[in-house]
């Protein structure tokens, strides 16, 4: 009854109730049932061949993984098996071209755990743990040990030229680092706390874990800009009552918008990732722009100090059509839709903070004059190498990170929520910053 059942079952398509049946005591040593039990397995062998044409590699290995149970090892088994492990070393590939090393890992001991080590398998390990050891030496700043470890996976595969990239990367990084490390000391030697601080940045935005880098900023930041203790205030001056403008976890797109008394509105974009797209009452765009466009229609997102666009509709970019990411540096022009142009810009050469100007007609909601995209450092000045330009101002104004935290600094004085401090100071949702020459206002906006 239970073979006529699972013939049955086979026989309409039910191969894993035909296997469950099939898998039962009283017809595991039952002859008639190994015809049955051959033809379930052959049946599985096909399915998982199409589920490997399709992608879908883990629907493939589950029915090889069966049938190799029901039949041992055939002919057909050995070239599904083969089939998949091509399918995982390709799919390994792409996490390395795409530089995600810990993903290719992953893909490449789920192999391992099937008992197929073979030795393209070891070698593509190889090279994914020399990227990932390369990436790990880059953050804390090591980049002559990260470019002997990225040589090493390019001479592993040359034909991988996404291994290539990043070692030049790297190098470009190598020579970088030891400049801003010549004019870091040549700016503490002279006394000029500025540059000495937006060196440090820049070598914090390139190596975020490098401890000398973080510890020298530490140092300057006591240095440069202490927080002086409050001065009196008038008694009818109420105390502040805003808390600190606080970070959310990493990754939240937080935005706020700084109103300039007397320049202009700026967007600013906290998140690594914003989303470009029209304005809708669910939100979803982290810049809503007043266009026919997508709810989600492109995305931006820095890793470091590297910016990539992310096409999710039509999406061109210096007039190209976009069908996959592409990395975005200074001067870009990227067109959404149907003539949403925007101009992407690096304009401070030691901040990976970057600005998105409108080129078209097209605005955001509310209205602003620019997007900020934040990374440590807002910087609000009177000369061309900034991210928002106060042409009647005679000093800079800088928005940076602290911890968790948001605060100002500037050269002189500085009033916040009628709270007065020297040089720099906390920020809080709705804060009113002023100085003798500039009044800003922070507006905190919705999550999307």
């Amino acid at each position: 009854m239970q073979l006529r059942q699972a013939e049955a079952a086979w026989k309409a398509g039910q191969l894993d109730e035909a296997t469950r049946l099939l898998a039962k005591d009283e017809l595991s040593s039952y002859l008639p049932a190994k015809d049955v039990t051959l033809a379930v397995a052959s049946a599985l062998v096909e399915r998982g061949q199409k589920h490997a044409q399709l992608g879908d590699t883990l629907a493939g290995w589950r029915d090889l993984e069966t049938a190799l149970t029901l039949s041992g090892e055939t002919a057909a088994l050995t070239e599904l098996r083969r089939q998949l492990i091509e399918q995982a070393h390709a799919e390994a590939e792409r996490y390395l071209v795409a530089e995600d090393a810990t993903a290719a890992l992953a893909c490449l001991e789920r192999l391992r755990r099937r008992d197929c080590d073979t030795p393209a398998t070891r070698l593509l390990e190889q090279v994914a743990k020399r990227m990932l050891a390369a990436g790990r030496l880059m953050r804390l700043g090591d980049f002559a040990a990260a470019e002997a470890e990225l040589a090493a996976a390019c001479k592993l595969r040359p034909d991988l030229r996404s291994l290539e990239n990043r070692l030049n990367q790297c190098r470009v990084q190598l020579g970088e680092s030891r400049a801003l490390w010549t004019r870091l000391n040549q700016a503490v030697a002279g006394g000029d706390w500025s540059a000495a601080n937006l060196a440090c940045e820049r070598l914090l935005t390139i190596a975020p874990e490098n401890r000398a880098a973080r510890q020298t900023h530490e140092r300057l930041a006591g240095v440069a800009a202490p927080v002086s203790s409050q001065a009196p205030r008038p008694a009818s001056r109420a105390p502040s009552s805003q808390p600190p403008l606080a970070m959310s976890e990493p990754g939240a797109n937080r935005r706020l918008i700084a109103w300039v008394d007397a320049v202009g509105g700026y967007l600013i974009c906290l998140g690594e990732q914003v989303i470009l797209g029209q304005p809708a009452a669910g939100g979803g765009a982290d810049v809503p722009i007043l266009a026919d466009l997508s709810r989600r229609h492109a995305a931006i997102r820095r890793d470091g100090e590297a910016y990539t666009l992310v096409p999710l509709q039509s999406t061109k970019l210096d007039g190209r059509v976009l069908e996959k990411p592409a990395p975005l540096v200074d001067g870009n022009e990227i067109e959404l839709g149907d003539g949403v142009r925007l101009r992407f810009r690096r304009p401070h050469p030691l901040s990976a903070t970057a600005v998105l100007d409108f080129v078209s007609q097209h605005r955001t909601k509310p209205k602003v004059d620019a997007v900020v995209l934040m990374a440590q450092t807002c910087v609000f000045s009177p000369r061309q190498a900034c991210h928002v330009r106060c042409r009647n101002w005679t000093d800079d104004l800088i928005l940076y990170r602290e911890g968790k935290n948001l605060g100002c600094r500037t050269n002189s004085t500085v009033i916040i929520d009628d709270q007065r401090y020297e040089h720099r100071g906390p920020l809080g949702p709705g804060s009113r910053i002023q100085g003798a020459e500039f009044a800003i206002t922070l507006e905190e906006l919705a999550p999307n």
